[in-house]
C-alpha cells in the first residue's frame, strides 16, 4: 500500500561532471520495510536549483524494474547533465499512483542533493593530451 505508510528519507548525495552520463536508483519500501509494486504507477524525478523548490529545471520519467517492481531507474543523458549548470540540486522522486484517473495521487518521500561540476572542455582531450607529449 502506498500511502502515509512510506517513510520520508534523505537520498545520499551524488556528484556528475556536465555532458557524463548517469543513472539514478531509487528503491520504495513501505513503512513495515516491504517493497512497494509500483508495476501500475508512474516514477518521476524532479530537479531544481538547491533551494528553489518552485522553479524545477528538470523531470524524467523513471523506468519500473521488470524483475524488482519496487526498484525505478532514471537515465541522465550527456544533454540533461550539460543543461544542468555547475551548481547543487535538490532531487525528488516522485510516485504518482492511479496515473490519469480521478483518483490520482502523488508521493514525494525522499529528497537528496545532485552536484554538478563543470567539464573541462576542449577540441579533444586526446589530442590535446598527444599534443603535449611531443612537446
Amino acid at each position: 500500500m502506498i500511502g502515509n505508510s512510506i517513510l520520508a528519507q534523505h537520498l545520499d548525495d551524488c556528484e556528475c561532471i556536465q555532458g557524463d552520463t548517469m543513472t539514478l536508483t531509487y528503491e520504495f519500501y513501505d513503512g513495515e520495510g516491504n517493497p512497494l509494486d509500483l508495476r501500475r504507477s508512474k516514477a518521476y524525478v524532479a530537479f531544481c536549483p538547491y533551494g528553489q523548490y518552485k522553479s524545477p529545471v528538470l523531470i524524467k520519467e523513471g523506468i519500473v524494474s521488470s524483475g524488482s517492481p519496487h526498484i525505478v531507474v532514471v537515465n541522465l543523458s550527456k544533454e540533461d547533465t550539460i543543461a544542468l549548470k555547475d551548481i547543487k540540486y535538490n532531487q525528488q522522486p516522485v510516485i504518482v499512483v492511479n496515473p490519469d484517473e480521478p483518483e490520482e495521487r502523488e508521493y514525494r518521500r525522499a529528497q537528496g542533493d545532485v552536484i554538478m561540476y563543470p567539464a573541462i572542455y576542449s577540441e579533444s582531450i586526446h589530442a590535446m593530451y598527444k599534443r603535449q607529449r611531443q612537446i
